[in-house]
């Protein structure tokens, strides 16, 4: 019994002996946060540096813990041995205040000290005159598109202009100190949009050719003769954003029914990801559309067979292609009909009538150029009747035929009857009687 009671003092006694010199090695130490935050940047950068105090500190290795705009419900640190801390703006809400905090402590959380902060709004003006809705997307690989919509109160002749970085033309841009107005410090190594789309006279959309999609873009919109305007910032990878043109497609219809879809998509890069597409599939009979899910296709043919067709019923199809998730839908491509199969007995009914009118046209065809065929070998021969008929229409030229040819024969009469006998009396009365 005495024996367990000394095991139990000798345990109090040493926790109390480890805490004693815990708290003796600690007392003294210097545990001060960091000083003399400082912020420089430029349109691709941000670079915060401080200043570290002399700390004495036998209890753990200590480490700086910084934030950017740490959301409360996710909070988000950074761990560094070193004074300062270097990131890229592309993470970062510049339309925002950009709020930095560090602060020193050990990995457990065991110590740590306050935290220094500060706060930088790199805008001014008012915030209703800024665009909205800014999205750009990389069209066909081709070219770089992005619109918007004015601000809410935006002036009447409102001129927004589209200017951009790109990432790996300007490594070198110059660090500076932040402040309302820093971009304009930076827009003569911008390049400027020139192909402006426009709505009621003020300017909601710019695109320019672009073909690198490895590179890394940054976007200030703003109007720089109006200074009350704000600018609005932002940034894109254009690889995140390709946009693919709207799909070729064709519809055919198989023997036994089966409706297939084939489709061709310029503009794909070599990237092995998984293409998306949509289908969409309305009946023209009961004017609904079918419910269709988005699919992956797993082979190289750009087919698809349309389920759940109803085969007499008339459809219309369209489709539309993305890469993955993440990116963006392409517009749908031209819609396709897809005519209903005629069930047995309307093909009865179609026969029935269109046969027998189909062997009647035929044949009238066919009997018209066989009288022309045998018209232009066997010509017909024309009637004397008629021949005389029409000569002698006009009742003059009758009357002139008439005369010309009684004459002509009195006047052969009386040369054979001369010939005959030119002495005789009677001939030459029967002449002159036949003159008369």
């Amino acid at each position: 019994m005495g024996s367990k009671n000394g095991w139990h003092d000798h345990l109090v006694l040493g926790i109390w002996l480890s805490m004693t010199l815990t708290a003796g090695s600690t007392q003294g130490e210097h545990f001060s946060p960091p000083t003399n935050l400082t912020l420089n940047m430029n349109i691709f950068t941000l670079r915060w540096e401080w200043e570290s105090s002399n700390n004495n500190n036998t209890v753990c290795k200590t480490y700086y813990y910084s934030y950017v705009n740490r959301p409360k419900e996710n909070p988000k640190s950074y761990r560094s041995t070193a004074t300062s801390r270097t990131e890229s703006t592309l993470e970062i809400n510049l339309n925002k205040w950009i709020n930095f905090s560090v602060h020193l402590g050990c990995p457990d959380g065991s110590r740590q000290t306050e935290k220094t902060s500060m706060a930088t709004l790199l805008v001014s003006g008012n915030a209703k005159t800024a665009v909205r809705n800014f999205n750009c997307v990389w069209y066909n690989s081709k070219y770089i598109n992005c619109t918007w919509l004015p601000g809410e109160k935006a002036p009447p002749k409102v001129n927004y202009t589209l200017h951009y970085w790109v990432k790996s033309e300007s490594s070198n841009m110059e660090l500076k100190v932040p402040h309302s107005r820093l971009f304009e410090e930076f827009l003569d190594t911008a390049q400027t949009c020139s192909q402006y789309t426009y709505e009621n006279g003020v300017p909601v959309g710019c695109h320019f050719e672009f073909t690198n999609e490895i590179e890394e873009l940054q976007f200030v919109v703003a109007d720089v003769i109006n200074k009350h305007v704000e600018p609005f910032y932002s940034w894109m990878k254009p690889f995140s954003k390709l946009q693919f043109p709207p799909p070729i497609i064709k519809i055919s219809r198989h023997d036994k029914g089966e409706v297939y879809v084939s489709w061709n998509v310029s503009g794909q890069p070599s990237r092995k990801l998984p293409y998306q597409y949509q289908l969409y599939i309305f009946n023209l009979n009961n004017e609904k559309a079918l419910p269709t899910e988005p699919f992956t296709q797993e082979n190289e043919m750009n087919s698809k067979q349309i389920e759940n067709i109803d085969p007499d019923a008339k459809y219309t199809v369209k489709l539309r292609t993305r890469y993955d998730t993440e990116y963006p839908w392409s517009e749908w491509s031209e819609e396709k009909n897809i005519l209903g199969k005629p069930n047995s007995w309307t093909r009865n009914i179609i026969l029935a009538t269109v046969i027998p009118i189909s062997v009647t046209i035929f044949t009238v065809i066919a009997v018209i150029y066989m009288k022309r065929f045998f018209l232009c070998i066997f010509p017909p021969i024309p009637h004397p009747g008629k021949i005389f008929e029409k000569s002698f229409s006009n009742q003059n030229n009758l009357q002139q035929f008439m005369q010309y040819n009684i004459i002509k024969e009195n006047e052969d009469v009386c040369s054979v009857i001369l010939a005959e006998s030119p002495l005789s009396s009677s001939s030459s009365s029967t002449c002159s009687s036949s003159v008369e």
